[in-house]
């Protein structure tokens, strides 16, 4: 019996084989060949040989130009083409089309309007390739044919047919054409910023490529039987899209752009359609269980980023490009540590000093024991990648504390996993700073579930990472007063971060260097210092202060961290949350410092967990649909940003080291022969593998130190010591891979 859903009057259905025979016929007919070759293959040999040898070709196009020399023979048969098809041509693939027009009205008694749009979109689509010979549109012809044979066949999917809504099918083909359009970025690398790209594309695998892609996409649908998942498949198919243009182009500026594509196509198939992303919690409940599930499979997934940034630092410190800051400091004062006890280096001054004179940061000794177990470099690079994505388990509770979702809890817990502020600081050597998120987030946790106890031995960890911390909690505590009327627990915790923080500073301003003004400058006339005269300037010439804010480097800095979060912290039903936002502004983007605004650098930490706070408060009161765009969209944003940052220099790290490591196990062994009592000035990329010299010293080119070696990089710029060495008694003894030895005579 004919099905209602799928059958129509017969008249429909011959006007859309008419409309589809005359489409067809005049593609094939009147459509040149050179609409749809590439010009450079129906150009002469000679011309084409002058063309190559004159145009420059990226890397990986380069290594398909072999692709592209085809016999004479088959180029000569193609070039037949120009003038259109033949009348052969034209009658096997109409006739082909009729055939299966047919075939559904035999198999089912009738065919959707949408369905037999759906079947005539395909064979204009296979008449192109027929320019490039039968043999090959025909082979495309008998596969269709085969699928739609295969689906008109099973009573199941002839039932199904029927209940694909019109604008599915267009979803289909837009993302048979993204998915294709982003293997041939892969595929063929460079097509983002070079036109050339499109001469290694063949047009009619190309077009085979998209007939197989939405046929796949279009069974996958009539057998999910699922009306959303056409455009889940359609988030997959964009997101993969706007990946491969990354891989091709890694620009920040570029890739937020992307991002804004992707969240508007997000938020228009969503938008209409809760319920399409309700398959992501449908079974799931709020009981405890469920929570404990996600957190085990959030805890689980943190062991890879872990692992990765974890390995890519040692491949960075083994390859000679880590620098003296902030590994080479750190790995000296841990080996003095191992001795004496005492936090102390040389090459953090230029003397011998106490590191708690610069920045006072006691919380490394709770990780001195592992170091005098496992005595090296790379241990202390472990264990901040183990210390920083373990802070997604607190994240995880302060999310059931605001009642989000289980499914919504491990949605954000990937957003900070994934987070460019996250992850991209590993790359740069070691830090204090970087035990923050652990720390803080735990006290964040237990200090909103009132387990007091607990939040105040956390509150004195957190603070003994280093005296900025205590600058961020006081605006958490200043939120909670102002915003949440807590004088008492809020009163409290302002007093001990500011009395901390005022003590340390007189410490270190009595026994260090004092407080660092120098990366606000900008905001000083000559002979002034100190927070009074900032603040005035600032009152006087706030477009000065809005120069810098939204200077074009902070622009990309703000793209890494509030645009990946789709910029939620901003928008507070309770303005006085923005609290939190202000040790961002201080800290990040009112400086002259570049590395307080570069996501690559440790100072982001800090105000990255403040802003991820905010970001979990102001997402705990959206609507449900809305949570669900706002994650699905950040979990992709912060995979595309991350990469476009520096993803595939990071990558050359482990690279570098394969293809040299023999090499650089030759210049490790020979650092590690010095005595530990000689006196050493290095290389800034040579000092982290002299940890073990008591006396060890940065090179300077204003400064130079009389010690019994100089360690210097092979090809690197000594103007002052090349001049001076001879004189000063030094002779190159020998040259260790890329390194050359003076030695004292």
């Amino acid at each position: 019996m004919m099905n209602n859903k799928t059958a129509y009057p017969l008249r429909r259905i011959v006007l859309i084989w008419i409309l589809g025979i005359i489409s067809i016929c005049f593609l094939l007919a009147f459509g040149p060949a050179e609409a749809f070759l590439p010009k450079a293959e129906v150009q002469s040999s000679n011309e084409k040989e002058s063309a190559d040898s004159e145009s420059e070709l990226t890397d990986g196009a380069a290594r398909h130009t072999e692709n592209r020399k085809e016999s004479k023979e088959e180029k000569e048969a193609e070039s037949d083409t120009k003038a259109g098809a033949s009348a052969f041509q034209i009658i096997l693939i109409c006739g082909a089309y009729t055939l299966m027009l047919a075939v559904a009205l035999i198999f089912t008694g009738g065919i959707s309007w949408e369905a037999a749009c759906y079947v005539t979109v395909f064979y204009i689509a296979a008449a192109l390739p027929m320019l490039r010979g039968p043999v090959f549109a025909l082979s495309i012809m008998i596969d269709h044919a085969a699928f739609l044979l295969w689906v008109l066949c099973m009573p199941r999917l002839r039932k199904e047919i029927g209940r694909v809504r019109a604008y599915e099918y267009f979803l289909i083909l837009f993302n048979a054409f993204l998915i294709v359009s982003g293997y041939c970025l892969i595929r063929y690398y460079g097509g983002v910023e070079n036109l050339d790209f499109v001469t290694y594309i063949r047009p009619a695998v190309y077009a085979a490529g998209f007939l197989l892609t939405a046929h796949i996409l279009y069974l996958i649908r009539l057998f999910r039987r699922n009306r959303y998942s056409t455009s889940r498949m359609l988030i997959a198919g964009a997101f993969f899209f706007t990946f491969s243009c990354v891989l091709n182009r890694q620009d920040v500026y570029f890739a937020a752009g992307l991002v804004l594509l992707l969240a508007y196509l997000i938020y228009y198939l969503v938008k209409d359609e809760p319920g399409m992303l309700s398959f992501m919690d449908r079974t799931v409940d709020d009981s405890p269980a469920q929570y404990r599930k996600r957190l085990r499979a959030a805890a689980f997934l943190a062991i890879i980023p872990a692992v990765y940034f974890g390995m890519l630092s040692i491949a960075r410190y083994r390859t000679f490009q880590a620098s003296n800051f902030d590994l080479g400091i750190f790995a000296q004062m841990y080996e003095y540590m191992a001795r004496t006890g005492m936090p102390l280096t040389t090459a953090e001054r230029g003397f011998l000093l106490s590191h708690m004179y610069v920045h006072f940061s006691p919380v490394f000794y709770l990780f001195l024991p592992i170091y005098m177990i496992f005595r090296n470099v790379e241990s202390l690079l472990i264990i901040q990648a183990v210390m920083v994505f373990a802070g997604v388990v607190p994240l995880f509770l302060i999310c059931r504390h605001y009642k989000l979702k289980p499914v919504m809890t491990f949605l954000v817990s990937c957003i900070y996993l994934l987070l460019p502020a996250i992850g991209q600081p590993l790359l740069f050597d070691f830090h204090e700073n970087k035990f923050i998120p652990f720390f803080v987030l735990w006290f964040l946790w237990f200090y909103l579930e009132k387990k007091n106890g607990w939040a105040l031995l956390f509150l004195l960890l957190s603070l003994m990472i280093k005296e900025d911390t205590a600058i961020f909690l006081m605006f958490f505590a200043l939120y909670r007063i102002v915003g949440k009327k807590e004088y008492r627990r809020g009163g409290i915790l302002l007093a001990i971060s500011a009395v901390y923080f005022a003590g340390v500073m007189m410490f270190i301003g009595s026994h260090g260097e004092g407080l660092v003004e120098g990366h606000y400058s900008m905001y000083y006339l000559e002979g002034e210092s100190g927070l009074f005269a900032l603040a005035k300037n600032i009152l006087l010439e706030p477009g000065r202060f809005l120069g810098q804010v939204f200077d074009r480097e902070n622009l990309g800095y703000i793209f890494c961290t509030l645009g990946v979060l789709l910029f939620v912290p901003l928008f507070c039903r309770d303005k006085r949350r923005l609290i939190l936002l202000i040790p961002y502004v201080a800290f990040c983007l009112m400086t002259s410092y570049p590395s307080q605004h570069n996501v690559g650098y440790q100072y982001t930490y800090g105000p990255a967990v403040l802003m991820l706070l905010l970001f979990i408060m102001n997402l705990s009161e959206m609507e449900k649909s809305t949570q669900y765009i706002v994650c699905l969209t950040a979990v992709c944003a912060c995979l595309l940003m991350s990469y476009a940052y520096r993803g595939e220099y990071s990558y050359r790290y482990f690279t570098e080291w394969y293809e040299d490591r023999e090499l650089y196990a030759k210049e490790e062994s020979f650092l590690q022969e010095i005595p530990a009592d000689a006196s050493v000035t290095a290389d800034g990329l040579i000092t982290p593998h002299l940890s073990h010299v008591y006396e060890l010293y940065e090179y300077d080119n204003d400064e130079l130190k009389e010690t019994d070696y100089y360690l210097l990089r092979k090809g690197a710029k000594y103007g002052k010591f090349k001049r001076k060495y001879e004189k000063m008694g030094y002779k190159l003894e020998k040259t260790v891979g890329d390194i050359r030895v003076y030695t004292l005579q």
